[in-house]
């Protein structure tokens, strides 16, 4: 039973840990400091379309989410 958990560990575990810390950290670089130095850069106009626009799509998902909630 031992040999199974530590086989578990080393194929299933372990790669999964490094996977998820391997996404968190290109998440982490890619939204610190990419996109702050192009947020930074955008005037107020493109600014606000960004905000105006991602508002939009969450709106929209939420929509879909609760029709296809609601048919099961």
């Amino acid at each position: 039973m031992v040999r199974l958990f530590r086989a578990a560990h080393r194929h299933i575990t372990r790669p999964l840990v490094e996977t998820a810390v391997l996404v968190v950290d290109t998440h982490r670089n890619l939204w610190g400091r990419d996109f702050s130095v192009t947020w930074e850069s955008l005037d107020l106009k493109n600014k606000l379309a960004w905000i105006y626009f991602v508002s939009h799509t969450v709106g929209i998902v939420s929509i879909l989410e609760v029709f296809l909630l609601r048919k099961r």
